[in-house]
């Protein structure tokens, strides 16, 4: 196998799942000698994007029916739509204990009204409805379908 993928997530995994043009899957080992990682610099500091880079890879074909990239591709959106889901759960719990022990005028912020409803939008506005369509379509379409 030669060519590139951008955008690929974890610098350290051990093997690749890739895609051609032709929408055929393949493992890679990260091993392999012909490939080339990148770390790439994104504003997403939770995980390593990489550029890999094949010369002369050797890769073993997975499948090369268009409807199992096709389902592939959906599954792998579905994850990463439901770690950006945790995430913003996680950046909200951590505004709320913060607000809860931030002080001004010997008072947490948490007691200010302000304060409370900016939190409640950005749980009701910003952050129910991600949850609700991720559970609505393709959270439930594939949770039905994984082991």
């Amino acid at each position: 196998m030669n060519g590139t993928s951008l955008f690929a997530f974890d610098a350290v995994a051990d093997s690749y799942l890739v895609a051609d043009q032709n929408k055929h899957l393949y493992l890679v080992s990260a091993s392999d000698t012909g490939l080339t990682r990148t770390v790439l610099t994104t504003v997403d500091k939770t995980r390593q994007t990489v550029e890999l880079t094949y010369k002369d890879v050797a890769a073993t074909c997975i499948s090369t029916q268009v409807s199992v990239f096709e389902t592939t591709l959906d599954i792998g959106r579905v994850m990463l739509a439901a770690d950006t889901l945790g995430a913003a759960q996680d950046m909200l719990d951590q505004a709320v204990d913060y607000a809860k022990q931030r002080e001004q005028f010997n008072r947490p912020i948490a007691s200010f009204q302000a304060v409370k409803h900016m939190c409640a939008e950005m749980a009701v506005i910003s952050l129910e409805p991600c949850r609700a369509q991720w559970f609505g379509t393709a959270g439930m379409r594939y949770s039905a379908e994984l082991p």
